[in-house]
């Protein structure tokens, strides 16, 4: 049988600019300035046939998504050879959907491009609309749209072109309940149509029970191919050595295995990059100049457009020199680069909450000395604005800078949203459901006493005495201990794939970026799940 995707040596590369400017020198100059290189996928090979439902799993940054893209044929690799027989639907959060149209004008765009005819597209536009199932929101703006209804409109619009491959990237991670059993109803119809399906998720038993192989990204390289079982139990072991390790080793490991991304300058010079911001005809291998444009080429180029810029600005009535001056007095709004970091902030003094894990707290605006990562849904003190940062304080009194995209202002929190207990039971494993009070009665506990009371302690994780784990294994809890009391239980093996899971999801009043983490409160807990470890994090309030 011939394979129905091959990838031969496949990398991507990206090449990290500190600024617009270092962009335009690369575009215009004959001698390259030595900037730093990433591979964000290296040396992937594989085979997929005709039939297979492959799971894609990996934590945040492993490459998942730039693997989606390129199956999906929307970018292009670095080097490696990549074979697709067939035609391919990417299926993301809005992947694909031009914000400013209305729903019905993307339906047609997409089919277009797809090469339905306009009899054919007229044909199946209602059963999208009907699948889809957004109302009168179908004829407004994308751009007007929420998260759930733009993942509800694109995943309609994929599955009614009849694509030969499906790559669904953490498409279902957002919408109800209802929605999402009829998503999982299409691709078992497809499964059954011996369709070829990515499945890209962080939900480890929903790749378990939807999926025949899976594929382990990390860190840009294949970690493990194979069977279900065997590839999920090396990342679930993986998953629990890496929470065994103090805050200070993660953050150690971390720093190492991205060093091994990054490809020294005096080698990159023989590797096509790809600018993160132009993945367009800049990934096009860039040939030498032999005109040989040097410096003054450079300036000759920035005085050209200065003179033309200056020209139009005199057109019409606008001062020039005004105008500069205007700017000048202006802050610059810099995240991290070689220019002056505005260190003036706009007065904030509002509450916030972590909205990405292990979020980078830098102690001065410049962020060239890290204090430490912020865990996701901690609550802290948002001082001021500065630039593209926000100064916050912690509860100990810490003041750092750390990017605004990290942090959700409490007004914007729906914190009316609330579940109770017995929701959240039908995901956790029994042993702990049929014990529940039980267990949670040791949160803020001593930690001898939690020793005493339960027996079967198999593994003490971290090496700081004041940072650890308790870990029952056959209880499927551990207590996390700080300074000996416990702060937290943590729940592992939840179902992240049953209906009950996404009614949690959707009551969630915080999330992360990709909608892998999520904060749920009832009455007297705070509640993170994690779909990459299939965990729950139960503290008081």
């Amino acid at each position: 049988m011939k394979p129905k995707v091959i990838f031969k040596n496949v990398a991507k590369t990206y090449t990290l600019y500190e600024g617009k400017f270092d962009k335009l020198v690369d575009l215009v100059a004959s001698k390259k300035k030595k900037n730093k290189t990433f591979y964000a996928l290296s040396d992937i090979s594989f085979e997929v046939y005709e039939g297979e439902t492959i799971g894609i799993i990996g934590v945040n940054g492993s490459g998942k998504s730039t693997l989606s893209n390129l199956l999906a044929q929307v970018m292009p690799a670095t080097s490696g050879e990549i074979t697709i027989n067939g035609e391919t639907s990417l299926i993301a959060i809005s992947a694909g959907l031009n914000i400013n149209l209305t729903g019905l004008d993307n339906i047609e765009l997409k089919c277009l491009m797809h090469g339905l005819s306009k009899e054919s597209i007229e044909e199946i536009t209602p059963k999208i609309m009907e699948f889809a199932d957004i109302g009168d929101f179908i004829r407004q703006p994308v751009k007007n749209y929420s998260s759930g209804m733009k993942s509800r409109l694109g995943f309609a619009i994929s599955v009614h072109t009849d694509p030969d491959i499906l790559i669904i990237d953490e498409a279902l991670s957002v919408g109800d309940e209802t929605f999402y059993e009829k998503c999982l109803t299409k691709m078992e119809e497809f499964k059954k149509q011996g369709k070829t399906i990515f499945f890209i998720s962080h939900s480890i038993s929903q790749v378990r029970s939807f999926c025949d192989k899976a594929m382990w990204l990390h860190h840009g390289k294949v970690q493990s191919y194979g069977g279900i079982g065997k590839v999920i139990r090396e990342y679930k072991e993986y998953i629990s050595w890496y929470r065994g390790l103090n805050a200070d080793e993660q953050k150690k490991y971390k720093r190492e295995m991205m060093a091994k991304q990054f490809i020294p300058s005096d080698k990159s010079d023989s590797i096509e990059g790809a600018s993160l911001e132009l993945q367009g005809e800049s990934e096009k291998k860039k040939k030498k100049d032999s005109s040989g444009l040097g410096k003054n080429a450079i300036l000759t180029v920035l005085f050209l457009c200065l003179l033309v810029s200056a020209y139009m600005m005199v057109q019409d009535g606008v001062d020039p020199a005004a105008t500069i001056a205007a700017k000048v007095e202006k802050p610059v709004k810099v995240k991290k680069t070689s220019q002056p970091v505005q260190k003036e902030g706009r007065p904030i003094h509002q509450e916030g909450f972590i909205n990405e894990n292990n979020s980078a707290l830098f102690k001065e605006v410049e962020q060239k000395n890290p204090l430490l990562s912020l865990d996701f849904s901690k609550k802290v003190m948002v001082l001021e604005e500065v630039g593209q940062l926000f100064k916050v304080q912690l509860d100990d009194g810490t003041i750092g800078y750390t990017d605004q995209k990290n942090i959700t202002l409490a007004n914007h929190v729906d914190d009316t949203k609330s579940v109770k207990m017995s929701g959240i039971l039908p995901i956790t494993p029994t042993v702990f459901s049929h014990s529940y009070q039980f267990y949670l009665a040791y949160i803020n506990a001593k930690e001898e006493n939690i020793k005493h009371d339960l027996r079967g302690l198999s593994n003490e994780m971290g090496q700081n005495p004041n940072e650890k784990l308790l870990e029952y294994k056959d209880r499927n809890v551990l207590y996390r201990i700080h300074n000996g009391e416990s702060t937290a239980i943590i729940v592992t093996g939840i179902d992240t794939s049953s209906p009950e899971f996404h009614s949690l999801s959707g009551n969630a009043i915080l999330k992360d970026q990709e909608g892998n983490m999520g904060l749920v409160v009832t009455e007297k807990n705070r509640i993170i799940y994690n779909k990459s470890d299939e965990s729950l994090t139960i503290e008081t309030k």
